[in-house]
């Protein structure tokens, strides 16, 4: 089919060829020919065509002026035969007509066969009817005499004009041929070429453009493969079991030859010494034995790696190869300067401008990789350690919540029990020792209720509630961090979608507490939308808007169910708020527990510590939303502490 395609598209070029040639043929002979001769002809009507008028006019006027039918009747006899006379003795003339008054036909001849009797090479171009009128009329009559003619032959003048056309015309003919010559070299061969190419599967490069279109198409091209170089590239960045250089650089060259189609590629490391330069193959993808034979065959320098040096091009001593080999400067490193060989096919005789910007690309592409490699590595380290955190943090809120619910338990029978032992002393039964000693025992499960709280509290690092160290930070980079570091915890079925004000200043807080507050609100929202159903998709909408001057807001906004109360109903009102008390909880009978302390938290951080506002509230499409605003210079009191502040700024970590 592709090849029906190209055969197609050059049938198609050699019509549109050939429709060219005839119409500016036309122009030629119809347009510009045929009137410059009809003028030349119209200047020597009677010497070019071999004619008398003025007889047949005397004769044409005197019908005109005739009083009687049998004068005009004998008069048209004369006209007649006057008219077959000058037809025969005529060079050209292929009809005369005379017309008498009101443009009555008086007399008639003609010889339409001389059309072809007079077309010959010497004074006709291409088309053979060419035809003409020239109009003869006398003053206060109306008899006139119509003379229609074609080219006379023999005549020099037309001769002479006729071989000038002819010579334009061969002139404009191969002006014509060659223009489509250049067009099929330049633009209709490249487009063949070219779609050859993109029809092709998977993007490629021509390897020899000839044309600006084939060099247009392969800077396309090179970006297109750049990135899904870069594609592939960050996927193996990605990859956490590629966890050291010597893991991720060989996969790396491989993507790069499968890219971009090269006969091989390798990864070199050169490093200064006082002798000749060691150069030292990193990583090679498979038949990058020519790269290495290169290597060691060609004197290097430690400027040939520069990253500021153009590629440079490597061959055998005493030999020609028929692939072009190429060391290209990538990176530079504190102890060595890295390189990349491509080895592709071409001539040694010229490297060509458009393989420079390819081999460019492509070590643009690796620069990138190996430089964002150790940088995710060491991202990818500090969010395990961060989640290792976090769900240490989701296990202690948890606890939390069961702690709470035992110490309502055990409150409700220590309760009981009072009202069972004040009852038994009344009456004087025994059985109050046994029912003071349960009391005691319940006491001390109260207690230790209390006690583990407070451990779970420390284990929440919660202690920066009594020493705070406040920063100014971005705010954006703490909320954007946070919600990077807790879609870890979600499934593929809960979104978290951040839109954060470009145009906020650094907030002055304590940012782990206002992380320990939005990772809450994030777990609250989580678990809200799981209560929708397992299988049900569920988004989580993070936003940051300066409100005005002097305050930020953050704000949290579920696709769960809403913020309900016990028995099912959506809160409203001041209702809205019971959610933020200790050991208060808005989830049905049946449903696991979650929510208190942690909504509680968030209270008082935002509230207490950081004298800003918390407002929640049910969303009109559904979810509960919580608004959190923020002074931008922080509470009255932590100026002074911001001045005194010894630790550097950290928003990195939980």
């Amino acid at each position: 089919m592709r090849a029906v395609r190209f055969n197609l598209m050059m049938v198609l070029v050699a019509v549109l060829y050939l429709v060219t040639v005839g119409l500016a043929l036309v122009v030629i002979d119809k347009g510009i020919y045929q009137g410059r001769k009809q003028s030349l002809i119209f200047e020597r009507f009677e010497e070019m065509l071999n004619i008398t008028s003025s007889e047949l006019g005397n004769l044409a006027v005197m019908y005109a002026n005739a009083t009687s039918d049998s004068r005009r009747d004998q008069l048209r006899e004369r006209i007649q035969q006057e008219a077959d006379e000058q037809l025969a003795l005529s060079n050209g003339i292929w009809r005369i007509s005379v017309y008498g008054p009101g443009e009555s036909l008086v007399a008639e001849a003609e010889r339409p066969e001389i059309f072809r009797e007079n077309y010959r090479w010497s004074n006709s171009l291409l088309f053979w009817d060419f035809s003409h009128v020239v109009r003869n009329g006398w003053p206060n009559t109306d008899a006139y005499v119509l003379y229609e003619y074609t080219t006379p032959l023999g005549v020099p003048a037309i001769e002479e004009l006729t071989s000038w056309f002819r010579m334009l015309a061969f002139a404009v003919w191969g002006a014509i041929t060659i223009a489509f010559i250049l067009a099929m070299m330049t633009v209709v061969l490249p487009i063949r070429r070219v779609m050859g190419e993109v029809a092709a599967e998977g993007t490629q490069l021509l390897r020899h453009p000839r044309s600006a279109l084939e060099r247009g198409y392969n800077a396309v091209a090179t970006k297109a493969l750049a990135a899904q170089l870069s594609q592939r590239i960050t996927a193996l960045v990605q990859t956490p079991s590629l966890w050291t250089a010597a893991e991720f650089d060989p996969p790396m060259i491989e993507a790069v030859v499968g890219c971009f189609g090269l006969e091989a590629a390798a990864l070199v490391a050169m490093e200064p010494t006082s002798g000749d330069v060691q150069v030292r193959v990193v990583a090679a993808a498979p038949g990058a034995q020519a790269a290495g034979d290169s290597l060691r065959r060609v004197k290097l320098t430690f400027e040939d790696l520069d990253p500021a040096a153009p590629p440079k091009l490597l061959r055998r001593t005493g030999e020609k190869m028929g692939r072009l080999v190429v060391l290209t400067p990538v990176l530079e490193t504190a102890s060595s300067r890295l390189g990349l060989i491509t080895v592709d096919i071409g001539d040694w005789s010229l490297l060509p401008r458009w393989h420079v910007n390819v081999v460019r690309a492509v070590a643009e592409e690796v620069r990138r990789g190996l430089v964002q490699m150790p940088v995710f590595r060491d991202y990818l380290f500090r969010q395990k350690s961060q989640a290792n955190i976090s769900l240490a943090r989701s296990l202690g809120h948890d606890l939390t919540n069961v702690i709470a619910t035992s110490k309502f338990d055990i409150l409700a029978i220590q309760t009981w029990l009072k009202k069972r032992q004040r009852a038994l002393e009344g009456s004087g039964d025994s059985g109050s020792k046994r029912e003071a000693i349960l009391a005691e025992s319940v006491q001390g499960l109260l207690n230790t209720t209390k006690f583990m709280q407070e451990i779970v509290n420390i284990y929440r690092a919660f202690s920066y509630m009594d020493e705070p160290k406040w920063e100014r930070v971005d705010f954006n980079a703490l909320v954007s961090h946070l919600c990077e570091l807790f879609r870890l915890t979600l499934s593929r079925r809960i979104d978290i979608q951040v839109d954060l004000d470009g145009c906020l200043d650094p907030v002055l807080c304590e940012p782990r507490l206002i992380q320990l507050s939005l990772f809450n609100l994030l777990t609250n929202a989580n678990q809200a939308i799981k209560r929708l159903g397992e299988n049900e998709a569920g988004t989580i909408r993070v936003t940051t808007r300066r409100v005005d001057r002097d305050h930020v807001e953050l704000t949290v906004h579920d696709s769960g169910p809403g913020i309900r109360g016990a028995d099912g109903a959506l809160l409203e009102g001041e209702a809205l708020y019971q959610v933020f008390f200790l050991g208060i909880t808005t989830r049905r009978e049946g449903e696991e527990k979650g929510e208190g302390l942690g909504l509680n938290w968030v209270w008082s951080i935002i509230r207490d510590m950081h004298a800003g506002e918390v407002e929640p509230a049910n969303h009109a499409e559904g979810g509960a939303v919580f608004h959190l605003r923020l002074p931008i210079g922080g509470p009255p009191d932590a100026s002074a502490a911001e001045e005194t502040a010894q630790e550097p700024q950290e928003t990195s970590n939980v």
